[in-house]
């Protein structure tokens, strides 16, 4: 069966071209805009421009750990470098050995 209609929706937008420079003068330093400083179609862009590197962040992420884990990084370093709990990371992008491991501790 194939996608749900949302899902193909979702794929779109993170895959539609980037907005001009123009669209989103005044964003680009991802930065939220305030009422006062600009209107509906500026919080819209910085509201794409986000998506984007949220989708990123997290399409990568899983392969960073790794390479961190991979060099000597324990599950304490990335914990920290993510601000989150050793036992957090560990269930999250840990092998089932190693999700064993944390319970046990």
């Amino acid at each position: 069966m194939g996608r749900s209609k949302n899902a193909r929706k979702r794929q779109d937008r993170l895959t539609a071209p980037a907005p001009s420079p123009a669209v989103v003068v005044g964003v680009v330093q991802a930065e939220p805009v305030s009422a006062s400083e600009g209107d509906a179609a500026m919080a819209l862009a910085w509201l794409f421009m986000e998506s984007r590197r949220v989708a990123a962040y997290e399409r990568d992420l899983p392969e960073v750990v790794a390479v961190a884990r991979a060099g000597g990084a324990t599950w304490q370093d990335v914990a920290g470098a993510l601000g989150v709990s050793r036992q957090a990371v560990a269930q999250r992008f840990g092998t089932p050995a190693d999700r064993r491991a944390q319970a046990g501790t």
